[in-house]
């Protein structure tokens, strides 16, 4: 798992009507997700929201639309692989950073062409609002996780693919896969060393 931090800077005042953050497109073969909703959509402040899991839906169907931003997104192909979104401890910047007022984000996910476009928008409106100078970073946690049956171990290409024509504001991101071994491959050299002891005693 990796941190992103996307830093914009703004020495006057902008008017703008979107601002995309992280915005970017996935494998259209992870088919299925988990979401778990922010605390401004949880209908119990009380208690955290459950996650919810589910089949991605057919071409053009948003099976994620909300005007918040959601704690996390998990998609990901059964017992293959997985490509997992999660936003940082401070919502603050997400919710009402640019402007000060909550809700006006667009955040979503659906199945579009060759691939899944997921939209992160915290800034999304019909006509332009101003935003404040200052300094507003945007931060979340990628994710990559691959099982020890996973192809992808033999070289096929990660499940995040780029957006062509589409670029944010962001520092260099990299993606650490782990690769994990059957329990039998990690306990072999263990009983092998032991199988050697038991031989050099005799």
């Amino acid at each position: 798992m990796v941190r992103a931090d996307h830093t914009l800077v703004f020495s006057q005042e902008v008017p703008a009507a979107s601002v995309s953050i992280g915005s970017t497109t996935v494998r259209r073969d992870l088919d299925e997700f988990g979401l778990r909703i922010g605390p401004a959509d949880d209908p119990d402040p009380g208690q955290s929201a459950p996650a919810t899991f589910g089949k991605v839906p057919g071409e053009n169907v948003a099976f994620v639309d909300r005007h918040h931003m959601p704690l996390y997104l998990l998609l990901f192909r059964r017992n293959v692989e997985g490509f997992d979104l999660t936003t940082a401890s401070d919502l603050e910047t997400w919710e009402k950073g640019l402007t000060g007022r909550p809700g006006l984000g667009h955040f979503s996910a659906a199945l579009v062409g060759d691939g899944i476009q997921l939209t992160r928008q915290p800034l999304s409106v019909h006509r332009p609002v101003n935003i404040r100078p200052g300094e507003y970073t945007f931060s979340y946690f990628l994710a990559c996780r691959a099982s020890w049956r996973n192809p992808s171990a033999n070289g096929a290409t990660s499940p995040l693919t780029t957006t062509p024509g589409r670029r944010t504001p962001t520092s260099r991101i990299g993606l650490k896969w782990r690769q994990h071994r059957p329990p039998a491959q990690r306990l072999r050299p263990r009983r092998e060393f032991l199988a050697r002891r038991r031989l050099a005693a005799l």
